[in-house]
């Protein structure tokens, strides 16, 4: 089993961008324009961030960009409407980070990497059709194990409980949350929170400012900007809630002092230093504040609700690997094995979590160059060349073993070629090592996982 990705999936119209429990009718017109008036919101923003954006960069990746933010929006107008509040902000963070030398990566896309993201979710769930897409067996594709999980999974009974929360007739209606039901909602929540996982780095941003000030004792400001406990009090009893109890349904209910502190902790730490627990919290938040659920839920409602929370948690998760190994870890082993992903019992996060690893191709890598000697007076001026490294990824599952592949251009230099190989090998491992990788995949039979950085020497493009 293999399936290759790159940015030809993305030019294709087979990638399909779901709606049928969106419910469109729950987006309260209203609440929406109180917050766009709360937000002082100006009808042209999002047109003048695209101007500003064309301004900086070439032409080439802005059109790329464009298409992809373009795609963003029509989907958000039906599921997520209130992303439009925030586009242009992330769209300005996005191309900072772009412009930015990182210590690991040399440069980092979010707006084209999100909807890329979107594309290889999509093509592993066969663009929505069970019978398509990555194939774990002969006889069962990825979508169909996903659905079947959710429908009578064992370690997915926490999901189906929550729903019966949602939905007070659910005893009455249980027979509509069938198999075709769960592939329908399983896609949809997958290419929600794959076209929207990194929106939360522009508060990742306020964060790590945060942080900053805390240490220069602005404790007043601090507590100003961010209170956790109020935060938590918010998604308390929520879906989001659930990893940091290690998915346990009763110790979420119970709420015994020892496994809340814990909790707390690592809600702590997720809201300080990641960008997937702030996302997926203004992603909940900008939902519930554009949304008129009626006073008595009902199968609708509680799908889409479902949907929605379960998207958040999947953008939380996204990016605790962190956490999960905690910092300067050369043990080998995790600082906190209760954040592991089990493919059995959260699907769609490990899904997430491998689709954002698998999309590292036509990532922008601006290239800073000084030019001097200007007709015999020496001018420096920094000249930006939009280009990247990786041209595509390949998946592939071979008697028990798993093997990403990563393809890129002929390196110039040696170094640079070897750190890339270094840090393709190093993440594949912290993420799908069998033993302890932050994705646990054994359900799907693997038993080794290996990443490897190719040079692609042509034919491919």
């Amino acid at each position: 089993m293999e399936m290759f990705f790159s940015f030809e999936d993305f030019q294709s119209d087979d990638v399909f961008y779901p709606t049928k429990h969106s419910l469109f009718k729950t987006w309260d017109k209203a609440l929406f324009r109180e917050l766009e008036i709360k937000l002082e919101v100006q009808e042209d923003n999002v047109k003048r961030t695209f101007l500003e954006l064309e301004r900086r960069t070439t032409t080439q990746y802005f059109r790329k960009v464009f298409t992809a933010q373009t795609r963003a929006l029509n989907f958000a107008r039906k599921w997520f409407p209130s992303y439009k509040f925030i586009m242009p902000e992330a769209l300005a963070d996005d191309w900072l980070s772009t412009m930015d030398w990182h210590k690991v990566h040399p440069t980092r896309d979010h707006s084209l990497h999100q909807a890329l993201t979107a594309t290889i979710v999509s093509k592993m769930l066969g663009n929505g059709d069970p019978a398509k897409g990555l194939m774990l067996r002969e006889d069962e594709s990825l979508l169909s194990r996903c659905a079947k999980l959710m429908v009578e999974g064992p370690k997915m009974s926490y999901l189906r409980a929550y729903l019966s929360d949602l939905d007070s007739d659910y005893q009455l209606h249980k027979e509509a949350y069938n198999f075709d039901w769960a592939v329908e909602a399983f896609y949809e929540a997958a290419m929600i929170a794959a076209q929207f996982h990194d929106m939360g780095y522009p508060w990742q941003f306020v964060n790590t400012l945060t942080r900053n000030l805390k240490k220069a004792q602005y404790d007043k400001v601090t507590r100003m900007l961010i209170n956790d406990e109020e935060a938590y009090k918010e998604i308390y009893k929520r879906l989001l809630v659930y990893p940091l109890f290690g998915y346990n349904e009763n110790d979420v209910k119970e709420g015994a002092e020892d496994k809340v502190k814990v909790a707390m902790s690592l809600f702590r730490d997720g809201l300080l230093g990641t960008h997937g627990l702030p996302g997926a919290l203004g992603f909940m938040c900008l939902n519930d504040n554009t949304r008129a659920f009626g006073k008595s839920d009902n199968i609708e409602e509680a799908t889409n609700r479902l949907i929605l929370d379960w998207a958040a948690v999947a953008i939380m998760m996204h990016d605790m690997p962190g956490l999960y190994w905690g910092r300067n870890n050369d043990t080998g082993k995790p600082s906190t094995p209760v954040l592991r992903l089990d493919f059995e019992t959260d699907p769609l996060s490990c899904l997430i979590s491998i689709g954002d690893m698998l999309e590292e191709f036509e990532r922008p890598l601006a290239l800073f160059s000084k030019s001097s000697k200007n007709e015999g007076t020496v001018q420096e001026r920094v000249e930006v060349d939009y280009d990247f490294a990786c041209k595509r990824s390949q998946v592939k599952i071979e008697n028990g073993k798993l093997l990403v592949n990563y393809y890129y251009k002929p390196q110039d230099d040696p170094k640079e070629w070897e750190k890339i190989k270094d840090r393709r090998t190093k993440e594949v491992w912290e993420y799908l090592n069998p033993t302890n990788g932050y994705v646990d995949l054994s359900s799907w039979g693997v038993i080794d996982a290996e990443g490897v950085a190719l040079i692609d020497e042509g034919g491919y493009f």
